[in-house]
C-alpha cells in the first residue's frame, strides 16, 4: 500500500548535477525518510530547448505530514542548491517536484498533486516507474509500468539511463 508514500522528482541541467543529486537526496534524508532511489537519467529539455540537456531521477519517500510542509522542505532543499528562478521550463540547479501522493489528490495555488504535467513527460514517469512499476495513479487505470510501455518515443524526450556511483 503506497497510502503515505510520496513520488519527488528530480531534474538539473547546471553544474555537476549527478553529484547535486546525491547530495540534495541526503540532505533530505535527514527531514524525510527516503525508501527508494531511481536511477538517474539524461533527457533533452522540455518547452525551452536551447539549454544542455536535463539529468532526472525520482525518489519515493514516506511522509505522514501535508504536502505543504513537504513541499516547504524541498523548496529550502533547492535553495540550498542555488535553485533560481530564470524562467518557465529554464536551466536550473536543482528542482524537486511532488508527483504522485499515494490515493491522495492535492490542489492549492502552491501545489497540484498528481502534478499536472506528469502524465506528458516521459522524464518524470520513467523514473517513478521503475522504484514503483506496479503503483496506480489516482484517476488512471493503468500502472506506472503500463503508462511507460505506451510512451510515444518519437515524441519523447529522448532518455538515457546513466550509472549512478
Amino acid at each position: 500500500m503506497l497510502k503515505d508514500k510520496v513520488f519527488i522528482a528530480l531534474g538539473g541541467n547546471i553544474g555537476a548535477v549527478p553529484q547535486t543529486f546525491d547530495q540534495a537526496i541526503g540532505r533530505l534524508r535527514s527531514d524525510i525518510k527516503i525508501l527508494k532511489v531511481s536511477s538517474y537519467y539524461r533527457a533533452k529539455p522540455a518547452g525551452f530547448t536551447q539549454q544542455n540537456d536535463f539529468y532526472n531521477a525520482a525518489i519515493l519517500v514516506h511522509y505522514p505530514n501535508q504536502p505543504i510542509a513537504l513541499l516547504d522542505i524541498l523548496q529550502k532543499t533547492e535553495k540550498k542548491f542555488g535553485k533560481k528562478f530564470i524562467h518557465l521550463n529554464g536551466p536550473r540547479s536543482l528542482d524537486l517536484d511532488i508527483v504522485f501522493w499515494g490515493n491522495k489528490t492535492f490542489s492549492s495555488s502552491k501545489l497540484t498533486i498528481p502534478h499536472p504535467r506528469a502524465f506528458v513527460r516521459d522524464f518524470v514517469l520513467v523514473p517513478c516507474a521503475e522504484i514503483a512499476p506496479q503503483y496506480t495513479p489516482v484517476g488512471k487505470t493503468k500502472t506506472l509500468a503500463e503508462l511507460v510501455a505506451n510512451i510515444d518515443k518519437k515524441n519523447g524526450y529522448l532518455i538515457n539511463r546513466i550509472k549512478r556511483n
